[in-house]
């Protein structure tokens, strides 16, 4: 999980599913500003529940800006990486202060974002066969994936099952 101010849980759409799901981690930064990738300056989408933010591309990072009332609680926004792993398809990552990263997959579908933030519900033997280690804590909900290196979540983004369960969609309003 990000820590407690960071961007994910700050992302609107995916801070419930991420604080009961589980993600995809790891233990340091697998994408470094030399390989990632900058598709656009500016993306402003909106959630299932009408929440909207704005991604937006400050010098070598992108940075998620939620439209929030004047009384919220300011944060300062934690630097994000695109890297492509294809036309259109997309892993995040946010990388915290302690050093571990979080990752959740986008792909764009027309003027939708279908993101797949979750690790739950997928095999068993598709994560072994990727060489990534899956945690179950206790008797809670979180259930997260420890990836090693940046082959193995290209490799899990090539199954399609990535992108057909536990999804979210996301309204792009505009991007420039």
């Amino acid at each position: 999980m990000a820590r407690p101010g960071g961007t994910f849980r700050h992302f609107a759409c995916l801070a419930l599913v991420l604080a009961l799901a589980g993600c995809f981690k790891s233990a340091a930064p697998l994408i470094d500003v030399a390989h990632a990738k900058y598709p656009f300056k500016t993306m402003s989408f909106k959630d299932e529940e009408g929440q909207v933010a704005v991604l937006k591309r400050q010098g070598d990072v992108y940075h998620l800006i939620e439209e929030r009332s004047p009384l919220a609680v300011p944060h300062v926004p934690t630097p994000l990486l695109l890297y492509e792993i294809a036309e259109n398809s997309y892993i995040m990552q946010e990388a915290s202060e302690s050093g571990e990263a979080t990752y959740i997959f986008v792909r764009r579908d027309g003027d939708k974002a279908i993101v797949r933030p979750v690790c739950r519900g997928i095999g068993p033997g598709i994560l072994q066969t990727l060489n990534i280690e899956s945690r179950e804590e206790g008797q809670s909900f979180v259930f997260d994936c420890y990836v090693k290196d940046l082959n193995a979540l290209i490799g899990l983004a090539q199954f399609p099952t990535i992108w057909s369960d536990e999804t979210k969609t996301l309204q792009i309003l505009s991007i420039e």
